[in-house]
């Protein structure tokens, strides 16, 4: 996981060879609408998943929102620039889902030589220059992307 506090921002990360094993969510960058910070260069590589109970990946921009609505506290996160290859995941909810902010969508994700077994395929909720290679999903309801 990376987020939630990202006022100060992350940049320069990478995770390699990992696995897990029935998670709430494999691999999970979050933030909200007013926690700022850009959170950047993010490369992961060789993550096997099984048994996920949500998504195998998930860049949610409006994780735990603070409601007191102050205009002062408004600090727009920035998810950009992030390299994910190599995943291998066998039983999730959900395969890959990006809900960026309208005001700032997640962007600039490469996502090479996945394969997923999920339920449904793939949300992508303002996000721009999302590429995709070698993606294999079997998913039994809806469609690949949405």
């Amino acid at each position: 996981m990376i987020g939630s506090e990202s006022f100060g921002g992350a940049r320069n990360i990478s995770v390699k060879n990992c696995t897990f094993i029935g998670t709430d969510i494999g691999l999970r960058f979050k933030s909200a609408g007013d926690r700022g910070g850009v959170v950047e260069k993010v490369y992961v590589d060789g993550v096997r998943m099984k048994d996920i109970v949500n998504e195998a990946i998930l860049f949610d921009m409006f994780y735990d929102q603070n409601n007191d609505n102050d205009p002062n506290l408004k600090r727009t996160p920035e998810f950009r620039n992030f390299q994910i290859q190599n995943i291998v995941c066998d039983g999730v909810s959900g395969a890959i889902t990006v809900r960026g902010l309208p005001e700032m969508p997640v962007k600039n994700i490469r996502f090479d030589s996945i394969v997923i077994n999920s339920a449904t395929g793939c949300l992508l909720q303002d996000a721009e220059h999302i590429e995709m290679d070698n993606i294999r999903l079997s998913f039994s309801i809806g469609a690949a992307c949405t």
